[in-house]
């Protein structure tokens, strides 16, 4: 039974493996813009962007509690990849973004990201600064005591929190709103999702976390394919779901 079972999610990987792949080249090669459902935090984040550079302040971003290799892994990717497609943005910008993580595999990640960034923008190679991503704590809430104190004290013109949070998710969103900053926030974990509601004026909730990076850079395939498997993937789990209840009433009829 166990390998029946490893079986099964070596083949899952390997199907969103392909999904992926398969739909990054089909998005290259058509290079055909896609529909996205509106999402009004996601419109106002591109707005919190361009406020930045015409500001010159930063934009804090917590890629959440999570950590790479583990259940969340999937939330905390989300949390760099939406730092990532917003710093294609504000590379352009005198300052560098605000990066916090609690987990050394996230940070080295994240670091990685923003600079991959700074490197592919023309022009902003020499503005990358390396302790721009700063590990503020290695549990959920020294994490939250560190990402708090960093936005009091570096007052940041907008601060988005997304990926995997619990209840530490609290007293950074209250920081932020003791600095007037703009706030965007959103968690995957599902005890913990009323949060943003409560502390900001603009939240994300459940899938919509994964749909940032493509929001903000529709232009990459790589974004797009990744919001599109999920797509498909949800597809495929509820036709899974009906085929297999389906099958169960049969049997229970038919014996």
């Amino acid at each position: 039974m166990p390998q029946i079972i490893d079986l099964i999610g070596l083949a899952t990987l390997l199907l969103i493996g392909g999904l992926l792949v398969g739909l990054q080249i089909r998005n290259q090669r058509r290079n055909v813009q896609p529909a996205f459902r509106p999402i009004n935090a996601y419109a106002k984040l591109r707005t919190f962007l361009t406020e930045a550079i015409e500001t010159g302040r930063q934009v804090h971003f917590g890629i959440g509690t999570g950590s790479i290799g583990a259940e969340d892994t999937s939330a905390t990717l989300a949390g760099i990849q939406t730092m990532q497609a917003a710093s294609t943005t504000l590379a352009a910008a005198e300052k560098p973004p605000l990066v916090t993580a609690s987990d050394g595999t996230s940070f080295l990640l994240a670091q990685d990201a923003l600079r991959d960034v700074y490197k592919t923008v023309p022009g902003a190679a020499d503005r990358y600064d390396r302790d721009a991503v700063q590990m503020v704590g290695v549990s959920p809430w020294s994490y939250s005591a560190g990402a708090s104190m960093l936005v009091h004290g570096e007052a940041p013109i907008a601060s988005v929190t997304l990926g995997e949070y619990g209840d530490e998710l609290l007293p950074v969103l209250e920081a932020g709103d003791r600095v007037g900053a703009r706030q965007l926030s959103g968690t995957t974990n599902n005890n913990s999702q009323a949060i943003p509601f409560v502390g900001v004026e603009d939240a994300v909730v459940g899938e919509e976390v994964y749909a940032a990076s493509a929001y903000l850079n529709p232009k990459r395939a790589s974004y797009v394919a990744s919001l599109q498997t999920h797509d498909v993937m949800r597809l495929l789990i509820i036709g899974a779901l009906v085929i297999g209840s389906l099958v169960m009433t049969a049997l229970d009829i038919f014996g």
